[in-house]
């Protein structure tokens, strides 16, 4: 028995009034005079007050990039291309929960017997033309957890994309749901290559 675990995102619009106010020749003179004086001195120091909130506030300010140790692996294995001199070494980190969603990190380390020292490898060739779509598996509760998906588009690093030279190192990156369950590892199945599971990946909370 196997369930899938998917997540469905929705969007939701909010739309706002605009109010426009009109006034007479007079008035509008008169209040061309009164900016001249303290209140365009005041409307400028309401807008450094607004920009300052904003600043303060705004999420621009706490945002931040995700740093992954490429070398902190707990395990790892190397896949032979059939038919080919070409093999790339497969690494697992440790998976991360925050709130409703598991983060999965992959290393790619590419040794292509077939490339030149200018040029890159990446996770799609190993499995073109499909996706590289690895499954994450509770073996304890019979359940499977494959990458979120939003009309059709995996929460995850795309493969074309996950490029490395010779010798170097990538990272791959998938969002799977949070276990539904109280277990602290899983087992990984990359499907769609010939290769051994991961087994008892811990679950960092």
């Amino acid at each position: 028995m196997r369930r899938m675990i998917r997540t469905r995102l929705a969007a939701v619009a909010l739309v706002g009034g605009v109010a426009l106010v009109g006034c007479s020749s007079g008035e509008s003179a008169e209040l061309d005079q009164a900016g001249e004086g303290s209140g365009s001195a005041q409307n400028k120091d309401g807008a450094a007050e607004d920009q300052d909130s904003a600043g303060q506030n705004g999420g621009s300010t706490s945002a931040g990039v995700r740093e992954i140790d490429t070398s902190q692996v707990l395990a790892e294995q190397k896949y032979q291309i059939p038919g080919t001199d070409d093999s790339a070494t497969i690494g697992v980190h440790s998976l991360v929960v925050e709130g409703d969603v598991m983060q999965l990190y992959l290393t790619f380390t590419p040794d292509y017997a077939s490339l030149s020292d200018d040029e890159v490898a990446t996770i799609f060739d190993l499995v073109d033309p499909m996706k590289f779509r690895p499954i994450l598996i509770d073996r304890e509760n019979l359940k499977e957890y494959s990458l979120i998906s939003d009309s059709g588009q995996d929460w995850s690093a795309a493969s074309s994309s996950v490029a490395a030279a010779n010798g170097e190192t990538a990272l791959w990156w998938g969002a799977y749901a949070a276990p539904e369950d109280d277990i602290d590892t899983f087992d990984l199945r990359i499907y769609n290559l010939d290769m051994p599971e991961f087994t008892d990946i811990p679950i960092t909370r």
